[in-house]
């Protein structure tokens, strides 16, 4: 679990969105076209009001779920303080936070630190929670922070982040192999798509399906944001991808809580031969400490 959960999160594009629907803008069309603007990466902020609860979507209408006569900012983190996912990240950075001799409470991260909370750091920025100055990372509002250092996650609350976390990924699988099986059918309805990571999940893909020419090809899901693409490719799944070569593929499923089914499969984008497509293609960044991987900007 990281920090990437806050990735392209910023509160002006979240509160705009949040306006937009106040007006009366409730068509998800109507909002992106106005949301856009002005501001960048939409889906991503939508997916996180959504996420959060705060707003919610049917028939490609979305509603306020809460009291729209309070202040957002009251809403957002009323809706992050008791969302175990969100609460327990924002609590994990603050921790890094002590006493400096000005009485302020500070934070000076080494480089790498800095860049792996790039995202919830900028997010807290955006937010008037934290500022920056001289790389020094400091507390404005202490009264909010101590809330969510307070904020208990128990071993049981953790154990359902994860458990939700993993049924997500499930979810994309399932679109995947759902869609592979009516492709199949159209090239041959006697050859058999499996979707093998519900039998064993130590196989490096997740998927067994077909090429044009009826070579098998092995499929390993992510589900992705829409923006910068970013996926954690473990090292057996890198080991198999070598061995596998051209046959071994990546779907990446970007996220889309504003659609019934949770994905935008109309996005999906397809990967074989990562050796050659990813690792040695300029318009992807590796951090070769942990592979996770995404498009650069």
């Amino acid at each position: 679990m990281s920090f990437e959960i806050f990735e392209n999160i910023d509160y002006e594009n979240i509160n705009n969105i949040f306006e937009l629907i106040s007006k009366g803008y409730t068509e998800i069309n109507d909002i992106r076209i106005n949301y856009q603007k002005n501001y960048h990466n939409f889906n991503d902020n939508l997916n996180f009001l959504l996420e959060l609860e705060i707003l919610s979507v049917s028939k490609n209408k979305s509603v306020i779920n809460q009291n729209n006569n309070k202040v957002f900012k009251d809403i957002l983190f009323n809706s992050l303080l008791t969302h175990d996912l969100f609460s327990q990240k924002i609590k994990e950075y603050f921790q890094n936070y002590s006493l400096d001799t000005n009485g302020d409470l500070s934070f000076e991260p080494e480089l790498k630190y800095n860049f792996i909370t790039s995202d919830i750091r900028n997010f807290l920025i955006s937010t008037s929670l934290i500022k920056n100055i001289e790389n020094k990372y400091i507390i404005i509002d202490q009264k909010l922070t101590d809330k969510f250092q307070k904020k208990i996650v128990s071993p049981l609350d953790l154990e359902n982040i994860l458990f939700r976390k993993k049924e997500f990924g499930l979810e994309a699988e399932k679109i995947v192999y759902e869609k592979e099986v009516e492709r199949i059918k159209h090239i041959n309805p006697n050859l058999e798509v499996k979707h093998v990571s519900l039998i064993d999940v130590s196989l490096g893909y997740d998927i067994e399906s077909y090429n044009e020419k009826e070579q098998k090809i092995y499929i390993e899901v992510k589900a992705i944001s829409n923006s910068s693409f970013r996926f954690y490719l473990s090292s057996n799944e890198f080991l198999v991808s070598k061995k596998l070569r051209e046959n071994y593929y990546l779907y990446l499923l970007p996220k889309d809580l504003s659609n019934n089914r949770k994905f935008n499969y109309d996005k999906l984008e397809i990967i074989s031969n990562i050796e050659k497509n990813v690792f040695k293609n300029k318009d992807w960044e590796v951090e070769s400490d942990n592979f996770v991987i995404h498009k650069k900007k």
